[in-house]
């Protein structure tokens, strides 16, 4: 299995804005077109689920420091294969502290070396 996870601002699936929340969905996707099983993390007013196009949105509710905790505790339940965390650093490393990974940090660094750099510097993936 394959988690996402990123802002929490904006739920999923995102129709305006939010270019970060449409690129977590369209990897997703292309990953369940795959035969991957793929859980998307997103903010909500309440927890609970939907799919959509082959993936599961996973909907935790809270402040943002609440759902990268709630985050933490539900997805090591789900003992995922990969997480890909989106501009979220501080889940990237609570996930860590967690034990649970690999996992793979991106947050739009400027060039390929400096995201090599930063993924080396985290310790994933």
């Amino acid at each position: 299995m394959i988690a996402h996870v990123g802002p929490s601002h904006m739920p999923l699936p995102a129709r305006l804005g939010g270019a970060v929340e449409r690129r977590m969905m369209e990897l997703a996707e292309a990953q369940a077109r795959n035969g991957e099983r793929v859980i998307v993390y997103s903010g909500g007013l309440e927890t609970g689920w939907r799919e959509y196009r082959g993936v599961s949105i996973r909907y935790l509710g809270g402040t943002r420091a609440e759902f990268a905790l709630r985050f933490v505790q539900d997805v090591a339940r789900r003992a995922p294969r990969v997480i890909h965390v989106h501009n979220r650093a501080e889940i990237a490393w609570i996930a860590k502290a967690a034990g649970l990974g690999p996992a793979v940090l991106r947050d739009g660094p400027k060039t390929r070396s400096q995201s090599k750099a930063q993924i080396l510097q985290f310790g994933f993936l």
